[in-house]
């Protein structure tokens, strides 16, 4: 059962189709009913016959009540299928009426510019473990509420189906992520996304993960995976979801640089504006800059730190800069398990100082908070955090364990 519930092109009225898909049922008939959750109302329905199986319902719901996030109008579909007066099955989904655009670089939702204020959530309980109630669900999207957090990625695989019902209830944006994540076998020439042996595997997921939760009005974008390298795997399962569903957003956080993009790469310059806004905003941007594993094999390290931030410092106030924090995080070890020596780390983050010395002065290079963020752990933060040059660390895998974490806060003390 596939669901159509989009608006017209003035936002107004909504744009309802369903199209059913069966096997041995060619005949019969389905009874489509969709229901006002607020008033109880039956504003469409209609009975159909199914011929080869299959059969598409059509129609225009006129002044229909929108969906967002901040105002979750919902109608109950009800599919029934029927062998006379005999009732087979019946089928209950949410609907949501909600169009999802990117227009001038602008996501947009039923035409409004939509801020994201978004968390990553792992499916994960304090005391069941794995194993997360419907109560523990709600309060996580009552906690994002009460945060001001209007969008989740589902990190890094389908949910419970019972999420989904209970973002499209309360009005959570989402993005649905697949369950794809490979980045221990590596980044570059290594990585799955460009073995031919593991097209078919990119793909499943991906179908899988649309088919079976498209008729979600919450998701309003898809995500192709997680930290899984770069390659032709992820451009056909691009190419799969937009076939198989055009009225949303793909993204993979990967393609950053390469591959298939709708709009412009990001650029130095792009980071200078943001820094930008955020600063305007009053808030203290986190700048990351490294190098790829080609940039690191070629010795031009030095010149790709000091290019990055020649265009995304540029124009700056020198109190601004001095309050800024500077990650360097290699791209190369970036889920690779590879980590630079506390002397290359040294090396790098003193580039960064000097940099800053060359573009805004002494007071801001000895001010700017230079942080490392490479694979700290336990074992090793204690040598980086010795260096004259690193303020700070990023701490990535190692806080996924509480045991680990708190020995590198213990040991930085």
């Amino acid at each position: 059962m596939n669901v159509t519930s989009s608006l017209s092109d003035n936002y107004k009225d909504g744009i309802f189709a369903i199209h059913f898909s069966t096997e041995s049922c060619d005949g019969k008939n389905v009874l489509v009913e969709l229901i006002d959750k607020k008033t109880g109302n039956t504003v469409f329905e209609r009975k159909q016959q199914l011929q080869g199986g299959s059969s598409t319902v059509e129609s225009t719901i006129q002044n229909v009540a929108k969906w967002t996030a901040e105002t979750p109008n919902l109608y109950t579909l009800r599919a029934t299928l029927m062998d006379g007066d005999k009732v087979l099955e019946v089928i209950r989904q949410n609907v949501g009426f909600r169009k999802i655009e990117i227009k001038g670089k602008q996501l947009l939702v039923n035409g409004q510019p939509v801020l994201i204020k978004g968390v990553n959530r792992h499916e994960i309980d304090p005391d069941g473990g794995y194993v997360v109630s419907v109560e523990n669900m709600i309060r996580d999207i009552k906690v994002a509420k009460q945060l001001n957090i209007n969008a989740i990625r589902t990190s890094h695989y389908p949910n419970d189906p019972r999420w989904y019902d209970l973002c499209d209830e309360y009005g959570i944006y989402v993005m649905a992520e697949a369950n794809l994540e490979s980045h221990g076998m590596g980044f570059a020439k290594e990585t799955l996304a460009k073995n031919e042996l593991f097209n078919k595997t990119h793909l499943e997921r991906n179908m899988h993960n649309v088919k079976v939760l498209k008729n979600h009005p919450c998701i309003i974008m898809w995500s192709l995976g997680n930290e899984a390298g770069y390659g032709k795997n992820f451009e056909d399962a691009y190419d799969w979801v937009k076939a198989y569903d055009s009225s949303r957003p793909v993204q993979y956080e990967m393609a950053c640089s390469t591959g298939k993009h709708t709009f412009q790469n990001i650029t130095d310059e792009t980071v200078n504006k943001k820094a930008k806004r955020l600063i305007a905003a009053g808030i203290t941007p986190i700048l990351c800059i490294g190098e790829t594993e080609a940039q690191y094999d070629a010795g031009e390290t030095e010149k790709v730190i000091r290019d990055q931030l020649t265009g995304s410092i540029a124009d700056l106030d020198a109190k601004d800069v001095a309050n800024m924090v500077i990650a360097y995080e290699p791209i190369w070890g970036i889920g690779t398990g590879k980590s630079a020596t506390k002397e290359d780390a040294q090396n790098c983050c003193a580039i960064v100082r000097d940099q800053v010395k060359v573009m805004y002065g002494q007071e801001a290079a000895d001010s700017v908070r230079v942080q490392y963020g490479g694979s700290v752990k336990p074992g090793n933060i204690v040598e980086y955090m010795a260096c004259p040059d690193i303020d700070g660390a990023l701490i990535g895998g190692a806080s996924l364990k509480a045991d680990s974490f708190m020995e590198i806060i213990e040991k930085t003390k």
